[in-house]
C-alpha cells in the first residue's frame, strides 16, 4: 500500500466550534487508512468577506492510503455526520468545513476536487495553522516556501486576523 502525506484544513464557526472539530478527530482517528502526524493549534479568525461569527481553524498533517477521491468522499461523510448540510451556499456559517489542501505534491483538478486547494495563498487561516506544521513547505510546482504566501497577504489583506485560540 502506498501512503500518501495530506494536509487537511478544518473550520467551524456554529454551534460548540472547539467541540465540532474534536468531533471530526475522534472520526478520522477510526477511519482505516488515516493516521495521524501532527496538528496544529486551534485559530481563532475572523470571518471572509461577511459579517459573521469567528471560526475556529487547524490544520492536520495525515498519513493515509486512501486515494484523493476516497480521502474526500470520507470527508464528505465526515461533515455530514458532525452536522453539515451539503446545500449551504459559499461562504457561509458551517458546524464544519474539511478541505484537502495537499495530497502528497501531486496536482489534482477535477470536477470535484482541486488540489492543491485553490484558496490556500491568499487565506491566513489556513496558511497560519499550516505554517506551524510544515514551516519549510513548498506550493507544488513552484518555488515559493508557503510563508512567503503568508507574508503577502498580511502586506495585501491586513484585515485578516488569526491568532491561537485560548479556552
Amino acid at each position: 500500500m502506498v501512503k500518501t502525506t495530506a494536509y487537511l484544513s478544518l473550520g467551524s464557526n456554529l454551534g460548540n466550534k472547539k467541540k465540532n472539530i474534536e468531533r471530526v478527530l475522534h472520526k478520522l482517528a477510526n477511519i482505516n487508512g488515516i493516521s495521524f502526524l501532527k496538528s496544529s493549534a486551534l485559530y481563532k479568525t475572523s470571518a471572509v468577506g461577511k459579517k459573521m461569527s469567528y471560526f475556529l481553524n487547524s490544520v492536520l498533517k495525515v498519513s493515509t492510503t486512501l486515494s484523493a477521491s476516497s480521502l474526500l468522499k470520507v470527508i464528505k461523510s465526515i461533515e455530514s455526520d458532525v452536522g453539515r448540510d451539503g446545500s449551504q451556499p459559499h461562504m457561509t456559517p458551517r458546524v464544519i468545513d474539511i478541505d484537502i489542501l495537499f495530497f502528497g505534491n501531486k496536482v489534482i483538478n477535477t470536477i470535484k476536487l482541486v488540489v492543491p486547494h485553490p484558496k490556500i495563498k491568499e487565506r491566513l487561516f489556513v496558511l497560519v495553522p499550516l505554517l506551524e506544521i510544515a514551516p519549510k513547505k513548498y506550493y507544488p510546482n513552484e518555488r515559493k516556501k508557503l510563508s512567503w504566501y503568508a507574508s503577502e497577504v498580511k502586506k495585501n489583506y491586513p484585515c485578516q486576523k488569526v491568532r491561537k485560540y485560548e479556552n
